[in-house]
């Protein structure tokens, strides 16, 4: 018999289409990964800096309306930092790859602190350190530094305490 003559394909060219269709998959599967695993990575860094922005805003306006008496501060840890205001003690925390922001009430008829609250304000943090800069003559709080690092992305920031009580 002749080629010409019959019908349908030999058992070698149905193989040879399996594997272009095979390759041709593989190939458009690949290169899909490819570009969701970008967009998930930049996904990602943004939802990190977003955070980051965020703690920073949130740390800023809690710096700004502390008090600049040194007295009234504490830095425990490069990642626990606390200071007294008004009654109550407000404090950030660095732990278990998180930063909470920690509020805590003094109760004047008993004499003792109660009611922590502790709000988590980022997450996937790989480093947070916190340092106090006092003014040499007087014992007053110039400014806070905060160093915080998420993945790749890391913010340092210095801020004022009580901008002007200081000349």
């Amino acid at each position: 018999m002749r080629r010409s003559t019959r019908r349908g394909a030999t058992l070698i060219e149905c193989t040879l289409y399996l594997f272009i269709a095979v390759l041709l998959t593989t190939i458009c599967c690949a290169a899909l990964s490819t570009g969701y695993r970008f967009f998930v990575d930049h996904a990602q860094r943004i939802r990190r800096l977003a955070g980051l922005h965020t703690a920073f805003d949130l740390l800023g306006r809690d710096i700004r309306s502390a008090p600049s008496d040194a007295s009234r501060w504490q830095l425990l840890s490069e990642a626990d930092l606390s200071w007294q205001q008004d009654g109550k003690s407000v404090g950030w925390l660095y732990e278990k790859k998180k930063v909470w922001r920690v509020t805590r009430s003094f109760d004047k008829a008993q004499d003792r602190w109660r009611k922590r609250a502790k709000t988590m304000v980022i997450n996937e943090v790989d480093t947070c350190r916190f340092i106090l800069h006092k003014h040499q003559m007087y014992d007053k709080v110039k400014a806070v530094e905060a160093i915080i690092a998420a993945g790749t992305e890391k913010i340092s920031l210095v801020m004022c305490v009580r901008s002007g009580v200081l000349s």
